[in-house]
């Protein structure tokens, strides 16, 4: 039973905010390498909190849904996954399809929507994958524990 602790806490620890720079290489290998912002070293870390691209607050949501994955997957309710997906998504649509504040360029404002889609969907994906990549090495580990 310790042993298992043991396994989830560390997967978890690399899970959660392990996850961040896999996203950030996610990031960095969707984006067309004439607009790449440096290596993808760089990319990987980069710790700054005001870069959380186009969304806000995209860092911390990201750990509670890594977290919340594994949980679910954990406590044997796959189901949750998309409890949390469909959560992050409703919160998040105003955002996605945000209207462009006066003044602004209709054509800007479509390519930073789209940015923002884009951004959610490949940051979304990429972390609940790693979560769940995860949680299996747990389950896996537990058999030979």
């Amino acid at each position: 039973m310790i042993g298992h602790l043991v396994i989830i806490a560390a997967l978890a620890i690399l899970a959660v905010p392990g996850g961040a720079p896999v996203v950030r290489a996610m990031f960095w290998a969707a984006t067309p390498a004439a607009e790449r912002p440096g290596s993808l070293w760089t990319a990987i870390r980069r710790t700054d909190a005001h870069h959380d691209g186009v969304l806000r607050g995209g860092r911390w949501i990201g750990y509670l849904e890594r977290l919340g994955v594994m949980t679910a997957l954990l406590a044997g309710y796959p189901p949750g996954i998309a409890v949390i997906a469909g959560v992050k998504t409703l919160a998040r649509y105003a955002e996605l399809h945000s209207l462009p504040t006066p003044g602004a360029e209709l054509g800007a404002a479509r390519r930073q929507s789209l940015a923002a889609i884009e951004q959610f969907i490949i940051g979304t994906m990429t972390s609940f994958i790693w979560a769940v990549l995860l949680t299996l090495l747990a389950r896996w580990l537990w058999t030979l524990w």
